[in-house]
């Protein structure tokens, strides 16, 4: 038999001196058992109580966290770090997913409709999937995912704001940062190459310190007619248009 020696409140929590230990005694508990002092309580007593304080004591820590949506693996791994025990844990998830506190299903899509704009599927599928969503769910909410929707006006707008030094240039720096965050890449150069007119760049004087550049190291190796077609070809390695380049050599020939 344990004896209730002190009873103390402090920040919203009880704190009860049962026999030579101190526990912290949520609310709800220390109601429900009418903790009062010089009240003696069983082994058994005790036992259910801790078990039961235990509960809602991350119970609250949870709650508080869920203000801000979690997967159910997120919040596993905040109990956790929180040193709950495993069948805590296990109750409190059943409770959360049976009053949807925790949808990892919901929380996928409202992830995908706030980062639509940022990341393409392959990336919105790896972020998910990293916060602990099931592969197959993941899949099942993107397969109904229009990328072509969102991406068209983001290409269109860095399209016209990318400097490159000719429009090759501008077109693989475009394309790379769309790939990178995960959009289709047959998509991406689709709707590049069907914009290509909102491309601005003044490659004429860039062409031209390539030409001089690559003239002074081709003239030492081949005849004048020979260093024009060497010039020509690698500039259009480069990106160069026939145009552009024809533009420089016309001038210079």
């Amino acid at each position: 038999m344990m004896e209730i020696k002190k009873i103390e409140k402090k920040s919203n929590r009880y704190h009860v001196l049962i026999g030579n230990e101190t526990y912290e005694i949520m609310p709800i508990v220390f109601i429900k058992y009418n903790l009062t002092l010089g009240k003696v309580l069983s082994l058994n007593e005790l036992k259910d109580l801790i078990n039961e304080n235990s509960y809602h004591y991350f119970d609250d820590l949870a709650l508080k966290k869920l203000k801000k949506m979690m997967t159910k693996k997120e919040l596993i791994s905040y109990l956790q770090s929180k040193n709950a025990p495993i069948n805590v844990i296990n109750q409190l998830i059943e409770n959360y997913e049976r009053m949807k506190f925790i949808d990892d299903y919901a929380y996928a899509k409202a992830f995908i409709s706030s980062n639509e704009t940022k990341y393409g599927k392959h990336v919105l599928k790896e972020k998910l999937i990293e916060r602990g969503i099931h592969e197959n769910l993941v899949e099942k909410i993107l397969e109904y995912h229009k990328e072509n929707n969102v991406i068209e006006p983001l290409v269109l707008k860095k399209l016209s704001n990318t400097k490159g030094k000719n429009i090759q240039d501008v077109i693989n720096k475009t394309a790379r940062y769309f790939i990178s965050k995960g959009f289709n890449e047959d998509l991406v150069l689709a709707i590049i190459l069907k914009n290509k007119k909102l491309i601005k760049v003044n490659s004429h004087d860039t062409i031209k310190r390539r030409y001089e550049k690559l003239y002074v190291k081709y003239m030492k190796q081949y005849d004048e007619r020979e260093t024009h077609l060497k010039i020509k070809q690698k500039l259009r390695q480069e990106g160069f248009t026939l145009e552009e380049i024809n533009v420089i050599l016309n001038q210079e020939f």
